[in-house]
C-alpha cells in the first residue's frame, strides 16, 4: 500500500547533500512513529529508494539525501525532485522507536544516516527526557556538517545532551573531533551495558560500529538499527 506526497521544498545543503520535504496530496496523511524509514517512489522512472524520516509526524515529511554520482538509480530519483512532483510513499517501516521509560540513550550516525537521530531527538523534547543523550555524528568532510544550529538547540532545551561530530578524512582546517564514532565512543567510556545504543547511516559503519563496541561491553539487546545485525 502506498500514498501519495508532494514535493514541498527541495534545498542543496552542500554540493552532494540534499534536504527536501513532502507534504500530502490529500486529506490523508501517513502515521509514523519517530525513528523510522519509508520507501519512496518516482511514479515515472519507478525507481524506488529506502529513507529515514528526520522529522516528527506533525507537518511535513522531511529528508537528507546524499547524492551519490555513481548511482543511476539514485540520479534518476534526484530528477523527480522537484517541487510540486509527487512521489508515492509506502507504509513505515523500522523498530528504531524511543524506549517507553526514561533511560540512557546513545545515537551513532554515519553521514545522512543522521535524519533518525534528528527525528528522535524531537520526539525526545517533546516528551521532555530527563536521562542522559549522546550523539556521535561522522562525516566525510567538512561542509557534510550542516546542522550545527539544529544540535546546538538541543544542547539547550534537553535535560542532559551532548553532540560529538567526527571527520573522518584529512583535513588541516576541521576543528572538531576526528576518527569513527566507535573510536571516539570508547574513548569517552561511555556505559555501553546500560545505554540504549541507536545506530544509523551506511551499512558498512553501522556493522564496523557495532563489531568494535561490542567488544567494549555493547549490550547487544540494547542496540537499535535497521541494517539487519
Amino acid at each position: 500500500m502506498t500514498m501519495l506526497y508532494a514535493v514541498k521544498q527541495v534545498e542543496k545543503l552542500t554540493p552532494d547533500i540534499l534536504f527536501f520535504s513532502l507534504e500530502p496530496a490529500s486529506e490523508n496523511s501517513l502515521y509514523f512513529l519517530a525513528g523510522q524509514y519509508v520507501y519512496l517512489t518516482d511514479p515515472h522512472s519507478k525507481v524506488t529508494l529506502p529513507f529515514s524520516i528526520a522529522s516528527l509526524p506533525q507537518g511535513s515529511l522531511q529528508f537528507y539525501f546524499r547524492l551519490n554520482l555513481d548511482d543511476s538509480k539514485v540520479i534518476q530519483f534526484a530528477k523527480a525532485l522537484i517541487v510540486g512532483n509527487q512521489l508515492a510513499i509506502s507504509l513505515p517501516q523500522g523498530n528504531c522507536s524511543l524506549p517507553e521509560f526514561d533511560t540512557p540513550i546513545l545515537f551513532a550516525a554515519g553521514g545522512t544516516g543522521i535524519s533518525q537521530p534528528l527525528a528522535l531527538l524531537s520526539a525526545l523534547t517533546m516528551k521532555q527526557f530527563s536521562s542522559t543523550c549522546r550523539l556521535y555524528w561522522s562525516v566525510r568532510q567538512e561542509s557534510d556538517f550542516f546542522l550545527k544550529q539544529d544540535l546546538d538547540h538541543y544542547v539547550e532545551v534537553l535535560k542532559d545532551f551532548q553532540y560529538t561530530v567526527s571527520l573522518t578524512r584529512e583535513s588541516n582546517t576541521w576543528p572538531y573531533a576526528r576518527g569513527y564514532c566507535y573510536e571516539l565512543i570508547v574513548a569517552d567510556s561511555i556505559p555501553l551495558s546500560e545505554t540504549e545504543v541507536y545506530v544509523s547511516g551506511p551499512y558498512e559503519m553501522v556493522r564496523d560500529t557495532i563489531i568494535n563496541l561490542q567488544v567494549n561491553g555493547l549490550n547487544r539487546n540494547k542496540v537499535h538499527t535497521d541494517m539487519g545485525f
